[in-house]
């Protein structure tokens, strides 16, 4: 009796550790997509900021008008 006893304990045991290494497994596969998705994503706004040129053209660049006298 004693034996299944430690038997159900070291199926418990050996459960948690191959829980948590495939959870870490797992996460680890979802943080390396997320790095390859936000790099995508960067690369399409680069990307779009290059074939933006009449938006640039369009942009200008004003000064403030201050007078140095206020009354």
């Amino acid at each position: 009796m004693a034996l299944l006893v430690g038997q159900q304990g070291l199926e418990k045991v050996l459960g948690n550790v191959v829980a948590k290494a495939f959870a870490q497994l797992a996460a680890g596969l979802v943080g390396g997509a997320g790095v390859v998705f936000a790099g995508e994503v960067g690369f399409e706004h680069f990307l779009d900021g290059l074939t933006d040129s009449q938006g640039r053209d369009a942009l200008q660049v004003r000064m403030a008008f201050e007078e140095d006298d206020a009354l």
